[in-house]
């Protein structure tokens, strides 16, 4: 008798995403994957546009849960996982609202998963949903310091091996996670609300002796467009130094010092052209008015620690490459400066 397949969770949360759901929901619901097994969670960020009302209206299978407020990614998220998890989820998937799933996705991300039972995450290879020829993320990019990025943005599918690979962390745009692995690192950081916060928990995962990975036959369909703005510029820089803060060894941070530094000195003018001046150094006031907060987690999360600041270093990328930015001091200066400082210090990393 074959065993039954693992129960899974899957989770999408929603603020105002009438026009996205009915494509990702039916798409979901067309899994190739047995229902019984399946648990589809809708988390609904107090959106005004009836999106709670018509999923339940058209989903009978779907369950859904009301904030009063917008919780943001990661406190909608972990609601979701949390109630997956007690009704016995052994995987949970994390899910954009904007995406659409094949048939077969799922059972590519349990099958990957159930491979080595060392692997807490499992990323989709996500396209763009209006170009499907052209790589989205084949796995999230970790920057020595914080920076984190779409791997292969843009890159033919083709270039993206068949094959199970590890990567730095997964995008929380598809992403399925060992529930066991959660019960030992904590869920997502609600503090972090938007932004990094997937890159926070990949990061966690690997302290904790886990490993991240693509399942390159798991394939989702983003309907992503790229934007920059004041509001995304000021989560992104705040949550870049916490994170930094909350897993490096201190001498790690000690030995990443100087470029760290250099890049504090040097963002303000690149806000300053970009008109962000004052949300940098709010994102940066910020991140200081919860060093108490960081350091506590801290303290939490290095008692977890199974794998050194090295292990984690190899999956590290040296280029910043943010999708849609295309800087000549950037490319021409920064990255390899950056690039020849890593090559100095990677060695003196434990």
């Amino acid at each position: 008798m074959n065993p039954l397949p693992p129960k899974v969770g899957v989770i999408v949360v929603n603020w105002n995403g009438r026009r996205f759901l009915a494509d990702c929901l039916t798409s979901v619901t067309r899994t190739d994957y047995p229902p019984e097994r399946l648990r589809l969670i809708l988390v609904d960020n107090a959106s005004t546009d009836g999106s709670a009302d018509w999923a339940e209206q058209h989903f009978r299978s779907i369950e859904v849960i009301r904030n009063n407020a917008n919780l943001g990614f990661a406190a909608g998220n972990n609601l979701g996982i949390k109630r997956a998890m007690a009704a016995g989820a052994e995987f949970v998937v994390v899910l954009n609202y904007d995406t659409v799933v094949e048939p077969n996705w799922l059972n590519e991300l349990v099958q990957a998963a159930g491979s080595d039972n060392s692997i807490g995450s499992v990323q989709s290879l996500v396209l763009l949903h209006d170009e499907p020829g052209l790589v989205n993320t084949s796995g999230n990019q970790l920057h020595y310091l914080g920076f984190g990025f779409c791997g292969q943005y843009r890159s033919d599918r083709n270039e993206v091996s068949g094959q199970i690979k590890e990567i730095a962390y997964a995008s929380g745009t598809a992403v399925l996670y060992r529930t066991a692995a959660l019960q030992a690192v904590g869920l997502f950081d609600e503090d972090l609300f938007m932004y990094h916060e997937d890159l926070d928990l990949g990061w966690r995962l690997r302290l904790a002796g886990y490993l991240n990975v693509l399942a390159p036959r798991s394939v989702v369909y983003h309907k992503y467009s790229f934007s920059r703005n004041p509001g995304k510029f000021f989560w992104m820089e705040r949550n870049r130094q916490i994170v930094l803060l909350k897993n490096c060894r201190l001498r790690t941070l000690w030995l990443i010092g100087l470029p760290w530094l250099i890049m504090e000195l040097g963002l303000p003018g690149y806000a300053l052209i970009n008109g962000w001046f004052g949300w940098k150094i709010k994102s940066t006031w910020a991140a200081w008015a919860c060093v108490f907060s960081t350091l506590k987690k801290r303290r939490q999360i290095q008692t977890l620690r199974r794998s050194a600041d090295r292990s984690i270093s190899r999956v590290m990328t040296t280029r910043i490459e943010f999708e849609g930015i295309d800087n000549p001091i950037l490319n021409r200066l920064v990255n390899p400066l950056l690039a020849v400082y890593w090559q100095l210090i990677k060695w003196l990393i434990w």
